[in-house]
């Protein structure tokens, strides 16, 4: 499919570099077919997210999450701190407990690409443990369950460094994560589970979208930026011309108008 694309946007361009005495010309690129070649490029993203104390690989990531494209080899060490809520006298906190992305898919969206990450979770998305105070009533803590766990990035084209980058513009948490009282802790500790752990969990599980968001943006940072662009340059090359310097990217609801100039061409 990206070959039949590069010989047709070679064969139009030809038309619109004669048209312009040979100097210039644009490229348009519809968001499908970006979808498709940033499909290529993004497959292989990796997130894993996991700050509780010990587990399979002991403190190693007790930073909160590390985000991988090993194919553009970036990596990104993302900080989810433990959230703290106090119970009874008592202070608990909250952790991100094993997740693991399991399916990567980019597909056209609004005026740009949707990169959808899935999450791959056994057992609880968030697990708690008192830290300070008698921690008399641990059983009060809630269960969180993140079903249908995902994460999308909306992503705009832009031009970077004489190429076509990916910009990551807004980030959404996707599913429901859910906070439910053990059944079987004692009718006082399912109460106070219900009427003071339980309204304290969701208050925490409102603000991690924002967390999130400000998170998986460090990905727009100019080496991530560059990475993106460089790899993105042999999928827009011209058949025997070579690579092109992109001047412009304008983007409209149905993909982008990237102006270029041949790179062999004088400037």
């Amino acid at each position: 499919m990206i070959e039949r694309f590069r010989t047709a946007a070679f064969a139009g361009l030809m038309l619109l570099a004669s048209a312009s005495g040979g100097q210039a010309a644009e490229l348009r690129i519809e968001f499908a077919e970006l979808a498709k070649i940033a499909q290529v490029l993004l497959a292989d993203a990796k997130i894993r997210i996991h700050n509780a104390p010990g587990g399979m690989l002991g403190g190693l990531f007790n930073q909160g999450a590390q985000l991988s494209l090993s194919s553009l080899q970036i990596q990104k060490n993302l900080e989810f701190k433990p959230t703290r809520i106090s119970l009874l006298n008592s202070i608990y906190e909250l952790y991100l407990n094993e997740i693991n992305s399991s399916e990567v898919r980019v597909t056209p969206q609004g005026g740009g690409l949707r990169l959808t990450v899935r999450f791959k979770i056994e057992g609880p998305a968030v697990i708690g443990d008192c830290v300070e105070g008698p921690c008399t009533f641990e059983n009060v803590l809630p269960v969180i369950e993140w079903v249908n766990a995902g994460v999308a990035a909306d992503l705009a084209p832009i031009r970077y460094n004489g190429g076509v980058s990916l910009q990551i513009r807004k980030v959404e948490l996707l599913g429901q994560l859910t906070p439910r009282c053990k059944s079987d802790v004692g009718f006082f500790a399912l109460n106070a589970c219900r009427s003071i752990a339980v309204p304290q969990a969701r208050k925490k599980i409102a603000e991690l979208p924002a967390q999130v968001d400000l998170q998986v943006k460090k990905f727009n940072d100019p080496d991530s930026q560059a990475k993106i662009a460089e790899a993105l340059k042999p999928r827009l090359t011209l058949g025997p011309i070579g690579e092109v310097q992109i001047t412009n990217v304008v983007v409209d609801a149905k993909g982008i108008v990237a102006s270029f100039r041949f790179s062999s061409l004088p400037q």
